[in-house]
């Protein structure tokens, strides 16, 4: 049997732990024990280099190397260059946005809130390998977006198969293939799906935020009901808000002590109520407004008379008339496309529309609000809606309007904002006791929406419908970074070809082929006649 030098040992052992080193760099797959692996693979080659000392000298030394020097020096140098410029490529890695929309940079929120970083944060994605390699190369493209606007943000992909602290942020049943955190040195917060810059800046808020922000749906009167999950419920409402940081919570206001509200109610929403409020509990929410309360109200046209005296002293007028857009595809419904563009509740909304079912419509009497009050419309239609009195109206005006082919049409208010300190005495405020971030004197704000149905699971997910009602619960939560967090959107942009430039496009494409071919002949030929 032929005896193994060993020599060749120790140039195997090199060869196998650089190559096995190599291939699980280049594949992402790094374990803790490929750097024995890499160690030994060094240590192979030192050992073997040693050993055979003589020959590689007598290699470098022979006459035909020499001859040959310094072309090995150039590919030698071109590898190195080559390394080296890969290298500082990936550790240095920077781009230049030229796209005129920006799509390749951060909306300008997240940017605030990328720049006002006072610590490092970490994203980290949690996988298995089945079915996650495409979400995985859209998340680096996401996250190199943030890693390249601050150097405190860092990211790792953790494979539940290899790393037993993944397992724990997956599904037992692997249902969940993918999960993605965002942490730093106190605390770990959970980016909600779909995951996108807009789920990753809010949890980086949240994650930012000492304060445990909480809503509350009144109950007792009929009203939508969060836990309900069927078309006419706020399951879906329920769940964007907490994909916002934002916990929810119900209340009986007939039930509160003096007419306290709990110490961590930081807004109130009134969704879609079909019985009446006692007095008892309209005084509450009188006397809430007056301590600065913060309150959602989405009422439907057919139990809106019920609030009228809440909204008399602004000089606000709850209409319930159905209020139907032309334009809208269905009947009975109204399309909301006239957006303020001072309210930070929509400023945001260029180009949009939101779909309220079964609306009615609210009138502003200006000359009733109050100088400390300042009432403003949200949301309205076009000038291409009428209001009826109940559905069968509305359907012989759409069939008139079918008939003649035009109709004279005007704008209704189908939301507004009510912000300020009323110089009137809305309720004897003497028995009502408040938490502390809401006190008398402070300013109150208040949202009403002339339908609830626009909040419900059926709905909230058309049109801006989710962007509005969400960015209505921040607001009037005071999170005015939660609110409109989009990336930026590419615009179609047409470009026009004559055919004489089409023709100088196609030859330029086809140049580089052109020359080439050019040079291989003319050295081809040079070469043949030397």
């Amino acid at each position: 049997m032929k005896k193994i030098n060993i020599s060749t040992l120790y140039l195997w052992t090199a060869i196998l732990g650089l190559s096995f080193s190599f291939i699980s760099y280049m594949i992402g797959i790094w374990f803790p024990v490929t750097y024995g692996i890499l160690a030994l693979g060094v240590l192979g080659f030192a050992v073997w280099s040693y050993e055979k000392r003589h020959i590689i000298k007598s290699l470098i030394l022979h006459r035909s190397t020499q001859r040959n020097g310094f072309h090995y020096s150039i590919i030698f140098l071109g590898l190195l260059v080559v390394l080296g410029v890969n290298f500082l490529a990936d550790k240095y890695n920077k781009t230049i946005d030229i796209t005129t929309d920006r799509i390749n940079t951060l909306s300008g929120e997240s940017l605030k809130i990328v720049k006002n970083l006072k610590e490092d944060i970490y994203l980290k994605v949690y996988y298995v390998d089945e079915g996650s390699s495409q979400v995985r190369v859209i998340l680096k493209k996401l996250f190199y977006l943030y890693e390249k606007e601050s150097n405190k943000i860092k990211s790792s992909f953790l494979n539940a198969k290899w790393d037993p602290s993944a397992a724990e942020y997956l599904t037992a049943d692997n249902e969940n293939k993918i999960a993605v955190y965002i942490e730093n040195s106190k605390k770990k917060e959970k980016v909600s799906d779909p995951i996108s810059e807009e789920t990753i800046t809010t949890a980086m808020i949240r994650l930012n935020s000492n304060i445990k922000y909480k809503v509350y749906f009144t109950t007792g009167h009929g009203e939508k009901l969060t836990s309900d999950e069927s078309p006419q419920g706020l399951s879906e409402f329920r769940n964007s808000l907490l994909s916002r940081g934002l916990d929810t919570g119900s209340i009986s206001l007939q039930d509160l002590k003096d007419g306290e509200m709990p110490s961590d109610l930081f807004a109130l929403i009134v969704a879609g109520p079909i019985k009446p409020f006692s007095e008892t509990e309209k005084n509450i929410l009188k006397a809430f407004i007056e301590d600065g309360g913060k309150i959602l109200f989405a009422l439907d046209p057919e139990f809106m008379a019920s609030f009228q005296d809440i909204f008399d002293v602004f000089g606000v007028q709850l209409k319930k008339e159905f209020v139907v857009s032309v334009q809208s595809l269905v009947p009975l419904f109204a399309m909301g496309s006239i957006f303020s563009k001072t309210s930070e509740i929509t400023a945001d909304f260029l180009n949009s529309q939101v779909m309220f079912p079964i609306s009615g419509y609210i009138s502003i009497e200006y000359k009733k609000v109050p100088k400390d009050v300042q009432v403003e419309p949200l949301v309205s239609t076009n000038e291409y809606a009428f209001k009826a009195a109940t559905p069968e109206d509305v359907q012989k005006a759409l069939q008139n309007i079918s008939d003649k082919g035009e109709m004279k049409g005007e704008s209704f208010d189908l939301g507004v904002s009510i912000v300020g300190k009323p110089d009137v005495n809305i309720h004897n405020h003497s028995t009502h006791k408040h938490n502390e971030q809401f006190k008398v004197g402070n300013a109150f704000n208040l949202v009403v929406f002339a339908d609830s149905d626009f909040l419900t699971n059926e709905h909230l997910l058309q049109f801006f419908n989710k962007d509005l009602a969400l960015n209505s619960v921040v607001y009037l939560t005071g999170q005015k970074d939660l609110i409109s967090i989009r990336p930026n959107q590419a615009k179609p942009t047409t470009i026009e070809i004559t055919s004489i430039g089409l023709n100088i496009a196609a030859l330029l494409s086809f140049s580089p082929f052109l020359i080439f071919a050019f040079l291989s002949a003319f050295f081809w030929f040079r070469k043949r006649s030397q």
